[in-house]
C-alpha cells in the first residue's frame, strides 16, 4: 500500500460471528479474518485518503463528516443511476462548499423547490464527493462492515467494528456537546472516535498504536499538524485511565461491554472459566487467549459457533446514560400523502418527497438552525423514520424545530425520545410507545383556522382538498389543490424527465431512454405508463388500434417484520448492523 505499511499481526486466529448469517455460496455464521481481508482494508484506506483530499483541507468538521460518510457509503448507493437523490443529498449538503449550496439554503423552506434544486445539480458539483458514490467504494466498505469484529474474543466478536466506530463517535459527540461549546475540540473528539479502533484490523493486541499510524497516514496533508497530534494522542490513550472521558465512556457504551459480558457468561461462561483456569489469566488479558491458543490450538471458531447457538438476549438489562438521548422522528400520514392521487408521477413524487424529508431535508434544516447533527448521529433514516443520537440539551430545541418544520412541509412529524441504553429492544419499545402517544393524542392549535370555498369545488386528483389551481394532464386540464399541483408538476419535471435522459451502462455501452426512443421528454411524457408496460417506440402511435395495450403489474415491497427483526439485536451496535444489512439486502 503506497505511503503506508503496517505488518498484519494476528495474536491468534480472529473470527467474526454473525447472529444473522451472511451468504457466501452458503450460509456463513462464523468467518475467519484473512490476510486478503486486511489487503482489502488497505485499499479502503487509500480510497478514504483520496476522498479526504477532495474535501476542504484544514476544516475539522468537514473531515469528520467525510470519514463518517465514507463508512456509510453502501447506504448511499442506489438502484437507478439518475440525478442526485435524497440518499446523496445529505452527503452533498455536508461536504460541498458553501457557494455550491446557496440554492439549497435559499429554497429550504419550500421542499418542492428544494427537490428541483437537487435535481439540477450537475456532475461538476458532484466531482468533489464522487468517491462516495462509486460502486467499488460501496462494495469495499460493505465488506469492512461484515468482515471485521469490534472484539476478537469468542462471543464478544459478534459486533461490527465499523458499526462500533460510528456509534462510539456519535455518543462521544453527544457527551462532548453536552458539556462544551468548543467546536474545535468537539470535532477532534469525533475524528478520534471514528478512527480509534481501526488498528484492530492489522494489530488487535496493540491496536491503539496501529490506529494512531492509520490516523497519521489519513490526516497528513489534510489537517494542521497540531490537530493531527491531538487526535493521535487521544487515540493512543483511549484505553488508559487518563483517556478523555467522552471517548472512554462512549467506547464502553458502544461496545455494550457489561451487557455483552453477561450474555457471554450465560452462553459459554463455563468454557471461558476453564480457559482462565488453564492459563491462570483473566479473559480481559491478551495473554489468556494467546496462551490458550498455544495449548489448545484454534478453538476460536468453534467457541464462537457455540455462543451463537446458546446466546439469549435479555430484555430487562442494559447500561444507560442520562446525558445522551435517542430521538425517533416519525412522518405521519405517509400512505394518505403518497396515494392521494392515482397519477403515477404524483405518486412517485410524493414518495420522493417523503424520502427527501427523512434522508436529507429535515437534517439539513436542523443544521441550518444551528444543531449541526453529524452523519454518524443518524442511526437510521428511511421508511418515514429518522433515528438520532443527540445530547440531552438538544431535545427541546428539536421538538420546537419539528413543530416549525411541520408547518413548512405540510406533513405531520411525531417525536419520541428516551435515554440511551445498550439494550436496544427496551429502548425501541420506549420510543414506539412515545410515537403512539403522539399520533393518537390531541394537541390544540394556537388559533382557529378555516378556508372559505367559493363554489365548493374539490381537487380532481385527490378529491379531498379544495381547488386552488389547474394542471395540464394527459386527460386534459384539471382543477387541483395546491399540493396536487406541486406533486404533479414536480413529478414531471424532477423525477421522470431526468430519468429519461439519465444514462446507464450495460455491457460497457452507455445509453439513455431518450437515445433508444429517439424522442425528447416533452414529446414522450404522455406515454409514461405505456413505456413502463414495455411498448416499443414504433408502437406508441398505434396503441389501442393496431397494437393491443399491455398490462402493468404494480408490486409493493413492505418490510413488515423489519422492526421485530432489528429489535432482536443484543446491543445498539448489533441493531445498527441489522439496519445496515436490511438496507443493503433490499437494494
Amino acid at each position: 500500500m503506497k505511503d503506508f505499511k503496517f505488518d498484519f499481526k494476528e495474536p491468534y486466529p480472529v473470527y467474526r460471528g454473525f447472529f444473522v448469517p451472511i451468504w457466501d455460496k452458503e450460509q456463513v455464521k462464523v468467518r475467519k479474518v484473512t490476510a486478503e481481508d486486511v489487503e482489502l482494508f488497505y485499499k479502503a484506506l487509500e480510497k478514504l485518503k483520496e476522498h479526504l483530499r477532495n474535501v476542504h483541507k484544514n476544516e475539522l468538521k468537514t473531515v469528520a463528516d467525510a470519514i463518517a460518510l465514507f463508512f456509510k457509503a453502501p447506504l448511499i448507493q442506489e438502484l437507478s443511476p439518475t440525478v442526485p437523490s435524497p440518499l446523496k443529498a445529505h452527503a452533498l449538503a455536508l461536504l460541498l462548499p458553501p457557494e455550491d449550496l446557496k440554492e439549497f439554503k435559499d429554497n429550504v423552506e419550500d421542499i418542492y423547490k428544494f427537490a428541483k434544486v437537487l435535481a439540477k445539480l450537475k456532475s461538476d458539483n458532484l466531482q468533489r464527493v464522487q468517491i462516495l458514490f462509486e460502486p467499488e467504494t460501496a462494495e469495499i466498505v460493505e465488506k469492512l462492515w461484515l468482515y471485521f469484529p469490534a472484539d476478537t474474543r469468542p462471543g464478544y466478536n459478534t459486533s461490527s467494528l465499523i458499526a462500533h466506530s460510528l456509534l462510539t463517535s456519535s455518543i462521544a459527540w453527544a457527551l462532548e456537546v453536552e458539556k462544551s461549546s468548543n467546536e474545535r475540540e468537539i470535532e477532534i473528539v469525533r475524528i478520534s472516535s471514528l478512527l480509534h479502533d481501526l488498528g484492530k484490523i492489522i494489530d488487535p493486541e496493540k491496536h491503539y498504536m496501529a490506529s494512531k499510524k492509520i490516523a497519521e497516514y489519513l490526516l497528513e496533508g489534510i489537517l494542521d499538524k497540531k490537530d493531527i497530534d491531538k487526535i493521535c494522542r487521544l487515540i493512543e490513550e483511549h484505553h488508559l485511565a487518563s483517556a478523555r472521558e467522552s471517548i472512554k465512556k462512549a467506547d464502553k457504551l458502544s461496545s455494550a461491554a457489561d451487557r455483552i459480558a453477561r450474555i457471554v457468561d450465560d452462553a459459554i461462561g463455563d468454557k471461558i472459566a476453564e480457559i482462565e483456569r488453564i492459563t491462570g489469566k483473566s479473559r480481559n488479558d491478551w495473554r489468556c487467549w494467546k496462551e490458550a491458543y498455544k495449548v489448545e490450538g484454534d478453538f476460536f471458531g468453534d467457541l464462537t459457533r457455540e455462543f451463537l447457538e446458546k446466546a439469549q438476549k435479555t430484555l430487562i438489562w442494559g447500561d444507560t446514560i442520562e446525558d445522551v438521548r435517542v430521538i425517533l422522528v416519525d412522518v405521519g400520514g405517509i400512505q394518505n400523502f403518497v396515494y392521494r392521487s392515482q397519477e403515477i408521477r404524483s405518486v412517485t413524487m410524493a414518495s420522493h418527497i417523503v424520502d427527501l424529508v427523512v434522508h436529507a431535508h429535515f437534517l439539513y434544516y436542523l443544521n441550518l438552525r444551528g444543531l449541526n447533527v453529524p452523519p454518524e448521529a443518524v442511526v437510521y433514516s428511511g421508511g418515514g423514520n429518522v433515528l438520532l443520537i443527540l445530547p440531552k440539551r438538544f431535545v427541546e430545541e428539536v421538538r420546537r424545530i419539528v413543530k416549525e418544520y411541520t408547518k413548512i412541509i405540510k406533513l405531520k412529524l411525531h417525536v419520541s425520545e428516551t435515554e440511551f441504553s445498550t439494550n436496544y429492544a427496551l429502548l425501541r419499545k420506549r420510543l414506539e410507545e412515545g410515537i403512539f402517544k403522539s399520533k393518537y393524542g390531541v394537541e390544540l392549535d394556537d388559533a382557529v383556522r378555516w378556508k372559505e370555498l367559493e363554489d365548493n369545488r374539490i381537487c380532481e386528483l385527490c378529491y379531498e382538498s379544495p381547488t386552488e389551481d389547474k394542471v395540464e394532464t394527459a386527460e386534459g386540464v384539471k382543477e387541483v389543490c395546491k399540493t396536487c399541483k406541486c406533486l404533479y408538476e414536480a413529478g414531471s419535471d424532477v423525477h421522470f424527465a431526468p430519468r429519461w435522459e439519465a444514462k446507464i451502462k450495460i455491457l460497457e455501452k452507455d445509453f439513455s431512454p431518450k437515445d433508444v426512443f429517439k424522442s425528447d421528454w416533452k414529446d414522450i411524457s404522455r406515454y409514461i405508463m405505456e413505456i413502463i408496460a414495455g411498448h416499443d417506440p414504433e408502437e406508441l402511435e398505434s396503441l389501442g388500434r393496431d397494437v393491443r395495450l399491455r398490462d402493468v403489474a404494480v408490486i409493493k415491497f413492505d418490510g413488515n417484520m423489519m422492526g421485530a427483526f432489528i429489535s432482536e439485536a443484543i446491543s445498539f451496535t448489533d441493531a445498527i448492523e441489522r439496519s445496515f444489512r436490511v438496507d443493503i439486502a433490499i437494494k
